[in-house]
């Protein structure tokens, strides 16, 4: 470690003395640029830059003044802070080594924080007089929530591309920025049989070597720019994601053309990958929580993709082969029913007119299917127990089959009804096993869906000491909801909670991308937003009752727990579940 730290003094000191150049520092500007101007997408991001500059400068104003001097910096300027800060500075250096391995310390300490030890209270005689405050409120009654404000969105604009794209796109000015969600069906629950983990190793690929420029040199051109590429295996949809200053458009969507028609999947590249996946699925599937997920995958769905891991298991990752993903590539990767949503301060027809030019080389349509879901029967006596030795606290999951997702409807409306049982930080169950009883420091509830399959899930960490009991007292509250339904109290809190906290749902655009995610998934317009809230407005304490009645069932939930069977099994037993033991495909 000393070596060490002596050459990365020598290679910072050489770097900054002799190779900077002023293209590093331009490159410096831009992204520093870019990071700027997307901070002030969001409200919180406004307000905190301006009180930053308030408080440090005295004028809130102080914006142009900062970005002026970061375009105007030089080498020269860099090298004069690196030598008035840094080289030859004092430093503080710590040194983390294996316990029983002081050799391998950089240097002997020098220094040794003095223990700060309080001064003992002293003891007051008599009464103390506490200070008289004076307030304009009661401190101890809860606000009230005010009325909600009307959501709007920017001006939507609907087109389709020569090569079959669906676009949805926003005309925004607050920033100029250019943000957007490209989705292409090929998910992972479009893996071939037998295959699982091809597409997530296409996508892995496809953010490597083109065949004209290698990972490095496509990350310094972006960099260059201000913007930003991702790839994503979800498991409906590949999603690419770009965010670029709207001046360097052209040139990003050249980059993304690049990487999306030109992969050069070259057999190193591809080595390197599935190496690099294969150590991220032994150390996710070393987390509790990757395990609970995956168990209730397991339990829920018969076989087939629904079923699996989002990540493939180490036999798996061996039977696929780079040609494997090649295939899947030409099979799938292909433009006509993929979705493209975008938010930009570039008006329709000069975006439209760009977009095609970059992506008119994409041809054709994917020619796998998505896997349908096989549903399982739930047994709501018995506990799935994975084994987790040693492990001081336990993953649990209490989940049932639910309806697909919808915008409006059936899921819509038992989003609505969950949110005061399971949904917020003061839902029953939160409170319960939180506040009361102490058994976890957070549980929640949620109904999701994708493709054909819905499910709501209850998860938590929970105490092992406490696991049976927890489960106890979820079926408890499970049951007061089905037979008793919600209060008017708490039907009138969810209705001013879901309202003020939908108005962020569209902010930024990247909230807006997510949004038009779903009137794509759903084929629906923006008069989505209020037939959505006025849902939220209306629906009726009945309804919603009903809707608790049939999807909060303790009998109908399967149950999941993930910890040392060793405790666990007798604990579960002795509370009157049957207890199965369960091993992750």
């Amino acid at each position: 470690m000393a070596r060490l730290d002596k050459r990365i003094d020598e290679l910072v000191a050489d770097y900054i003395q002799n190779k900077l150049t002023q293209e590093d520092v331009d490159l410096f500007i831009t992204k520093r640029e870019a990071e700027i101007v997307r901070a002030l997408q969001s409200v919180e991001g406004k307000v905190s830059m301006l009180a930053k500059f308030e408080t440090f400068h005295d004028n809130p104003d102080f914006l142009t003044q900062q970005l002026a001097s970061i375009k105007a910096l030089k080498v020269k300027d860099i090298k004069r802070i690196f030598e008035q800060y840094i080289d030859n500075k004092a430093n503080v250096v710590l040194s983390i080594v294996p316990k029983g391995k002081p050799e391998l310390i950089v240097q002997q300490d020098n220094y040794t924080p003095k223990f700060y030890e309080p001064k003992a209270f002293e003891e007051v005689p008599g009464e103390v007089q506490l200070p008289s405050i004076t307030d304009s409120f009661d401190r101890s009654i809860k606000p009230q929530a005010g009325v909600a404000k009307p959501i709007t969105l920017p001006d939507l604009w609907q087109a389709k591309t020569e090569n079959g794209i669906d676009v949805l796109g926003a005309f925004d000015t607050e920033t100029p920025t250019t943000t957007l969600l490209l989705q292409i069906p090929a998910g992972r629950l479009y893996d071939p049989e037998n295959k699982a983990g091809v597409a997530l190793l296409t996508v892995e690929m496809l953010g490597q070597a083109t065949t004209e420029h290698t990972p490095s040199e496509l990350a310094q051109q972006l960099a260059k720019l201000g913007a930003e590429i991702t790839f994503e295996a979800k498991s409906e949809y590949i999603e690419i994601k770009l965010s670029t200053l709207s001046k360097n458009l052209t040139a990003t969507l050249d980059i993304l053309s690049e990487k999306l028609l030109q992969p050069k999947f070259s057999e190193s590249d591809f080595a390197r990958v599935k190496s690099m996946v294969s150590e991220y699925s032994k150390s996710e599937r070393d987390s509790a929580k990757f395990l609970a997920d995956s168990a209730l995958s397991q339990v829920m769905y018969q076989e087939g993709n629904y079923s699996k891991p989002w990540l493939p298991s180490q036999a798996e990752l061996a039977a696929i082969e780079l040609a494997d993903v090649k295939s899947f590539y030409a099979q799938q990767i292909r433009p006509q029913g993929s979705k493209l949503s975008i938010v930009s301060d570039v008006a329709e027809p000069k975006l439209m007119s760009t977009l095609t030019v970059a992506l008119s080389q994409w041809q054709g349509k994917g020619e796998l299917a998505m896997a349908a879901p096989k549903f399982a029967a739930l047994d709501g006596n018995i506990v799935y127990l994975v084994h987790k030795e040693n492990a001081p606290q336990v993953q649990i999951r209490v989940a049932r089959h639910a309806v697909a997702e919808d915008l409006t409807a059936e899921h819509f409306k038992s989003q609505i009804m969950n949110f005061a049982f399971s949904g917020s930080f003061n839902s029953r169950v939160n409170q319960n096993l939180r506040e009361n009883k102490g058994y976890t420091y957070g549980i929640g509830g949620h109904f999701s869906g994708y493709g054909d399959a819905g499910q709501f899930v209850i998860s938590s960490g929970i105490n092992a000491a406490n696991v049976a009991d927890a489960l106890k007292e979820i079926q408890q509250e499970l049951s007061k909801i089905n037979e008793h339904g919600l209060t008017d109290e708490e039907i009138q809190f969810t209705r001013n909670s879901i309202a003020q906290r939908d108005a962020l749902k569209y902010e930024t655009p990247a909230a807006k991308l997510n949004f038009f995610a779903m009137m794509h998934a759903h084929n629906v317009d923006a008069g989505i937003v209020d037939v959505r809230a006025k849902t939220i407005e209306t629906v009726g304490k009945k309804e919603l009752n009903q809707l608790a009645s049939k999807y909060f069932t303790p009998a109908e939930m399967t149950y999941v727990v993930v910890g040392d069977t060793n405790t666990l099994s007798k604990q579960l037993e002795g509370k009157g579940f049957t207890v199965k033991q369960l091993t992750i495909q």
